[in-house]
C-alpha cells in the first residue's frame, strides 16, 4: 500500500496563518470584557495612568497613598503634597497591581496618621471626562478620579447626585 502525500495548501496558504487562527486586535481598555463571561468591562489598578483628588480640605504636607482595603500597608505612596487638589501620576505606574478594589487615602506626612480615605472598586467607575483642567462640570470634592486610557473615572453615586451623566 502506497501512502498518498500530504495535500499542498494553495500558495496564498503557505506560511501563513487562518485568519480564524489570528489574535484579534487589541481592544480599547473601556471595551475589553473579563473571561468570566461579565458584561463591566475588566478595569485593574494597573490600569490606572493617573489619580486625583479635588477639594480635599487639608493644611498639611501629606501623602496620597494606595493601599488593599483594611491593610496598613501601601501599595504606593507618592510623594508628598501640599495642594488641595492633587494630581498624582506613579512613576512607574502601579504595576503589578491585579486588584481592582482599593483604599486611596491622604496621610499627614509628620504624623502618618490617615486624614481622609475613600474605597475604590474599579468594576463600580463611571467616565467623568476627558480632560480634568477644562471639563465644564466641577470634578467632585473628596472623591478619588482616576485616569483610564484616556478616560477620567469617578464614583457613580456622585455622578448621580450632582446631575453630571457619565458620558458615553
Amino acid at each position: 500500500a502506497s501512502i498518498a502525500p500530504p495535500a499542498a495548501l494553495p500558495a496564498s496558504q503557505k506560511g501563513l496563518k487562518a485568519a480564524k487562527d489570528k489574535a484579534p486586535a487589541s481592544t480599547p481598555l473601556d471595551e475589553a470584557r473579563p473571561l468570566n463571561g461579565s458584561t463591566a468591562p475588566r478595569r485593574l489598578l494597573r490600569h490606572v495612568s493617573q489619580l486625583a483628588v479635588r477639594g480635599l480640605d487639608l493644611r498639611a504636607g501629606y501623602f496620597l497613598e494606595v493601599a488593599m482595603q483594611g491593610t496598613e500597608e501601601p501599595l504606593e505612596r507618592s510623594d508628598i503634597f501640599r495642594t488641595a487638589n492633587p494630581t498624582w501620576v506613579p512613576p512607574c505606574g502601579f504595576s503589578g497591581c491585579r486588584q481592582h478594589v482599593f483604599e486611596v487615602r491622604a496621610v499627614d506626612a509628620r504624623s502618618q496618621k490617615t486624614l481622609w480615605s475613600q474605597a475604590l472598586d474599579l468594576s463600580q467607575v463611571q467616565p467623568f471626562c476627558e480632560d480634568l483642567e477644562t471639563h465644564g462640570h466641577s470634578p467632585p470634592l473628596a472623591v478619588p478620579l482616576v485616569q483610564l486610557s484616556k478616560q477620567w473615572f469617578t464614583l457613580p453615586v456622585w455622578l448621580e447626585k450632582n446631575g453630571s451623566p457619565p458620558i458615553s
